[in-house]
């Protein structure tokens, strides 16, 4: 009967750690050291992730986490500019916080961020993405996805 009950219990914290997000990155280069980084987000079934905060996005002050870009620094590593966001977002109603005008992404989201290198040797633009992976039964616990992206 414990082992059942110890079963039971880690099968529920195996299923809160679970992903339902996919990565994927690509680089264009362009002219003089300039990068546009693309990061590519696949999510699961009736799931969503939440908008990230930006000039153009207010914080959210529901308990719902946004979907943050943070870079490792690198003297020859410029970030250019605001990251770009091409999907569908969606806005409502969140069901897991219960407030209104939660604005967040399903099926899949394209995240655009511009680069300058600024020595034109090749670099790794390192760094995490945290997100936090919702739908109307559960709310997943925040996740930390790091990648390393070689600039050529």
């Amino acid at each position: 009967m414990f082992g059942m009950l110890m079963g039971l219990l880690l099968g529920v914290k195996a299923q809160s750690v679970e992903d339902h997000v996919s990565w994927e990155y690509s680089v264009q280069k362009k002219k003089n050291g300039k990068y546009k980084v693309n990061f590519f987000a696949r999510i699961g079934d009736s799931y969503h992730i939440y908008v990230p905060i930006t000039t153009l996005t207010p914080p959210l002050d529901n308990g719902a986490l946004p979907t943050t870009f943070s870079f490792e620094p690198d003297s020859a590593i410029t970030i250019n500019g605001e990251l770009e966001m091409v999907g569908n977002i969606q806005n409502g109603v969140d069901p897991q916080f219960f407030v209104g005008n939660v604005r967040y992404y399903t099926e899949k989201v394209l995240f655009v961020q511009n680069i300058i290198v600024k020595d034109g040797a090749p670099h790794k633009l390192k760094g995490t993405i945290e997100y936090m992976c919702t739908n109307s039964v559960e709310c997943l616990r925040p996740k930390k996805h790091e990648f390393s992206i070689d600039l050529k």
